[in-house]
Parts: C-alpha cells; structure tokens; sequence
C-alpha cells in the first residue's frame, strides 16, 4: 500500500500546512498575556489580534467570543453558563444533538425535540414543547452522524415570537437559541447575527485548524454568564485560565480560511458526495442512505448496508488504505447503538451496518474512484457479509 484514502473528516481534519507554517513562524509566544513585561505584551497583541479576525469573520465583537479547548467545552459552557443556578428553568434540545450537548442538558430540567425519519427536526414539536420555563433551546446546524441540515433560521424565528409574546404576558423568563455549528463551518454560513443564534460553538479541528481550541460566540445580550472554569478571571470572568495564544492563532487562520473557501469547496465536494449516492444507489440496491438527501451538507454520506457488519467493513476497507467512520467518533468506543441513528427511527440491525463516509479538501476524483472499487469488491466477494 502506497497511499491511503482518508474519508473521514467529520471526526477529525488534517491541519492546513500554511497554517502549520504561520503558526511556527510566531516562535512562540509562550509568555503570559497578563504579563506586564515585553514578552506578555508581544503574546497579548498576537491574542487580540486574532480575536479581532474571528470578530471579523463571523461578524461580530471581539467581547462576544470566548476561546475554548474544542466543541465538546463551547457545547458544555453554553449550557451551564445560562442554566446553572436556576432551578426552575427547562432546556430544550434536539433527539439527536451532540453528546456533548445531550449528556450536559440531562444534569438540567430538560426535554427533547423530536426528529422526523429524514433527519430534521420536528418544528411543530419544537413549538409544542416550549414552556413559559424554557430558558435555553439547543440545535445543531448540522448532525455530525448523518449530515441532515437543520432549519436553524426557522428555530429563530419561532424562539423571537416567542420572546415577543412572553414580553407581552410579562413572563420575564429569559429565552436564548444555541447551535453546534461544528460541522457546519467549511460549508455554511455560520454568522450568528445572520442565523439568530445568542450562542454558537465552533471547533478549530473540524476546519483544518490546530487541535485542542475552539470557540463560543455569546451574544452580548447575555448578562448573567456562569463561568464553567474559574480561576484567574480571564476572558472577561467567562473562562479560567491562560490564553493559549498560538493555538487561538491558527483557529482564526482556520476560520477565515474555511470561509474564503466555503463556496467553491461546497460546490467542488458535493459533487464528489453525489457521484458516491449515485453509485451506491445504483450498485447496492438494498442499501440505505441516511437522512435527507436534499438538506444535507455537502461532504457527508451516512450509508446502510443491509446484513453487513459495519466495523468489519471499516477494518477491510482500512486494510486497503482506506479510513472511513463508522459514526459519531466521540462515541465510536461505546456499546450503545447510534443515537442519530436511533433518533431517526433506524433499525438496529441496520444501525450496526453503517458507514459515515465524509469528504475534504483532500478528496479528489481519484480517491473516490478508489474507494468506489473497494466497495464494490468487498461487496461482491461477500467477504463482509455476516
């Protein structure tokens, strides 16, 4: 094996080499941004700097982003930040968000936003479930499972009607809106002011930036914010501990590259993504391809082979240099079938049967030319069918 076949960007991105190159040449800075000498002045310009690019690019104030070590913290802080302390408050999220989000929601009063079989969520359910106690609403932009786009601008919408009828009837229970957006941003807007959204999350590493980092964007119309890490009072009180000032660098590289790109790659991959469904659907007749096909973003396919077990397909097809998913990688080490998946209303013999196959910027014709043949091999040569 000579080259390897990589498909599986939803878990991870490779870091972009210029940002790699940019990054090294700051030599640091490793000095403290409280510092008063030179040093901690050199590391506190490079620290405001960047938070002015990611301002800039999502457009918002430097004040409104609070930098993180990934999505799993920003999913984390969104949640505790508004809803500790208050007892009586209710959060809402989607059936099949994050487990990040899930698993933090359920220490909270919480329900859940049912999601139809194509993998959107249920807007009716939503308005349905929506109590004079709902202080927090949470959905995804995009599932990191099957890729289903979720009509977050509609979700606004229906949270500002809402506000505006409370703000009549004098309920002064607080409403605000929060979104994963971390699969989101190589192929969709993600300006918060243009979404709706009070808060967002975003991962450095789902857009070819550094591991580790990630950020929340919180509006400034929220006032009572509960840090979730305290101690030094750093970030404006919102987050503990010392500015990572070179990993924040490369974030905001990250992002602005991401967004430069976003059409032409949005164009470019989901081209790739099609002529895989088109093969898949033409070859593999009894195969299932997941959630919509339609509202779905453009590097993802999540697919279903009937009677096939999905980690023996994976390990087969990593035997021939090909690296696909098998779901959600931060669950992936779990026994527990496919939350998305089970969300959906997927059967659990097919559950066990499905790969997420997800494309990059590294993905070429070529490669899903490759990966196109093993499949069909393993698949004629039923030497994955159980």
């Amino acid at each position: 094996m000579t080259k390897t076949y990589y498909f599986d960007y939803a878990s991870a991105t490779p870091v972009d080499s210029d940002i790699v190159a940019k990054m090294e040449q700051l030599r640091g800075p490793w000095a403290n941004i409280s510092a008063k000498h030179s040093h901690g002045v050199i590391s506190r310009k490079i620290w405001s700097e960047a938070l002015v690019s990611i301002a800039g690019t999502l457009n918002t104030k430097p004040s409104e982003i609070v930098i993180t070590s990934g999505g799993t913290e920003s999913n984390n802080l969104a949640i505790h930040a508004v809803m500790q302390g208050d007892k009586n408050a209710e959060v809402l999220i989607s059936a099949f968000e994050h487990q990040s989000v899930k698993e933090k929601a359920h220490q909270y009063n919480y329900k859940e936003i049912k999601v139809s079989t194509n993998g959107i969520i249920d807007l009716a359910d939503l308005k349905f479930k929506i109590a004079d106690n709902t202080k927090l609403i949470s959905v995804m932009q995009v599932n990191n499972e099957i890729g289903t786009i979720q009509p977050l601008r509609e979700v606004a919408e229906i949270v500002d009607k809402v506000r505006k009828d409370r703000q009549t009837r004098g309920v002064k229970m607080p409403l605000y809106l929060h979104s994963d957006s971390c699969q989101a941003t190589n192929y969709l807007s993600v300006l918060p002011n243009r979404l709706g959204v009070d808060m967002m999350t975003i991962n450095s590493c789902k857009m070819y930036g550094p591991k580790g980092v990630g950020l929340l964007y919180v509006s400034s119309k929220i006032k009572n914010f509960e840090p979730l890490i305290v101690g030094g009072g750093q970030q404006n009180n919102r987050r503990g501990g010392t500015e990572d000032v070179a990993n924040t660098y490369g974030l905001a590289l990250a992002l602005k590259k991401a967004t430069e790109l976003r059409k032409t790659e949005e164009i470019r991959v989901s081209q790739l993504r099609d002529k895989l469904i088109t093969f898949i659907q033409k070859e593999f007749p009894t195969a299932v391809i997941n959630g919509s096909l339609s509202k779905r973003i453009a590097n993802n396919v999540s697919v279903s082979f009937p009677d096939v077990d999905n980690e023996t397909l994976m390990f087969q097809l990593d035997g021939r240099g090909v690296s696909v998913g098998t779901g959600s990688a931060c669950s992936a080490g779990g026994q527990e079938p496919s939350y998305s998946l089970t969300a959906i209303g997927t059967d659990k013999n097919l559950i066990n049967s499905t790969l997420r196959i997800t494309l990059g910027r590294q993905t070429d014709e070529q490669s899903i030319d490759y990966l196109l043949k093993c499949l069909a091999k393993f698949y004629v040569d039923h030497s994955i069918v159980l």
